[in-house]
């Protein structure tokens, strides 16, 4: 799943929220990472290359975390890098995403 931010849409989510971008992306309710994908999914049509219903974010999203080992977590890490590579969040960023793998490494070290 490929995730593309800009003004536009980065306004609508915090209004959407009331919240800044840095304090959504720490939301992890569901609903939440449906907006997100509803709003900044790439799709491979000319007619709406980005953006899609609720309902169909909702089923990228089952699609997505059938295939991914992490689960919801490697979701809040995609949304976070299309965040840091668009330069909507600092690239600073890219340190909460060691420190998440590094998180997420454990927790299948123990699962073994």
């Amino acid at each position: 799943m490929e995730l593309k931010f800009n003004a536009r849409k980065v306004a609508e989510l915090e209004t959407k929220f009331g919240k800044t971008i840095e304090e959504i992306i720490q939301d992890t309710r569901m609903e939440t990472y449906a907006y997100i994908v509803s709003k900044t999914i790439v799709n491979d049509s000319e007619e709406k290359p980005i953006g899609c219903s609720l309902e169909v974010a909702y089923d990228k999203i089952d699609e997505y975390l059938q295939t991914k080992e992490n689960g919801t977590q490697e979701l809040t890490l995609l949304i976070i890098d299309g965040l840091v590579a668009t330069g909507f969040l600092n690239q600073a960023m890219k340190n909460t995403r060691a420190m998440v793998e590094a998180q997420i490494e454990k927790v299948k070290a123990t699962m073994k």
